[in-house]
């Protein structure tokens, strides 16, 4: 719990410049919402904020549906946790049309986001080719009688960057099947230059809607030997990266 003077500081500047802030789902689905105000009612203090938004599409969340947030405030990324009070309100100002927006209530336990224990790079051309993603998944096969299938399938990915952790990588709408958050996943990644291809195994870590699909944030997994493998590797492409760039 941070310090009341602190916490007031924290507020004071939210209400003073209004940011945009994230949501994440217990789904792992990540919302954009942004802050208008924060009054006091019967049920609590509470924030006024614009209706989240999944891409463009606005969402109706669940009344008590429990939330985690992120916001920047100054120089400094905040992590909160909340709940939904309101899913949706009809807000009337004498000065403009009436707007839709919800209403969560306020945070009291903002902790600051800790930095990143590997430092990212973005996937260079001259040093990745393509990439494929292998999962678990159903199919079903209509003809005269429909037939479902489960077992490993595989798609083309976009790897978009890598640490000594993990990855990031964009897979397209086409995809038809959604990996979930801790889902465990293939990825193998073609190499420039007749180097061996980069297979591992992975934990989905985060997602989120890009314009292209689903970006996805993952961890390479393995015990701690094969852990420190992989992630040798990772760091040496890390360092080739950095040095074609």
């Amino acid at each position: 719990m941070l310090p009341a003077a602190a916490l007031q500081r924290i507020r004071s500047e939210i209400l003073a410049k209004k940011p945009s802030f994230g949501l994440e789902r217990s789904d792992g689905v990540e919302l954009s919402a942004c802050f208008i105000d924060r009054f006091d009612c019967p049920l609590g203090p509470v924030w006024l904020a614009s209706l989240p938004k999944l891409g463009e599409s606005e969402v109706v969340l669940q009344v008590d549906e429990r939330l985690k947030g992120h916001l920047r405030v100054g120089q400094r990324m905040l992590d909160f946790s909340t709940s939904v009070v309101a899913p949706q309100a009809s807000l009337e100002r004498s000065d403009c049309e009436h707007e839709r927006v919800i209403l969560i209530a306020e945070p009291t336990d903002y902790a600051e986001v800790q930095r990143r224990r590997w430092h990212r790079a973005c996937a260079e051309e001259a040093i990745f080719g393509a990439a494929s993603l292998y999962f678990e998944g159903s199919r079903v096969i209509a003809g005269e009688d429909y037939e479902l299938r489960r077992g490993m399938q595989q798609t083309s990915v976009n790897v978009l960057d890598i640490s000594g952790g993990g990855i990031s990588f964009e897979a397209p709408d086409s995809l038809g099947h959604e990996l979930q958050i801790g889902e465990l996943i293939r990825i193998r990644i073609d190499l420039q230059g007749g180097q061996e291809p980069f297979g591992f195994s992975a934990q989905v870590r985060n997602r989120r809607r890009c314009a292209g699909g689903l970006r996805y944030g993952v961890a390479f997994y393995g015990d701690d030997h094969l852990f420190g493998e992989i992630s040798a590797r990772a760091l040496h492409l890390v360092f080739l990266t950095q040095s074609a760039s």
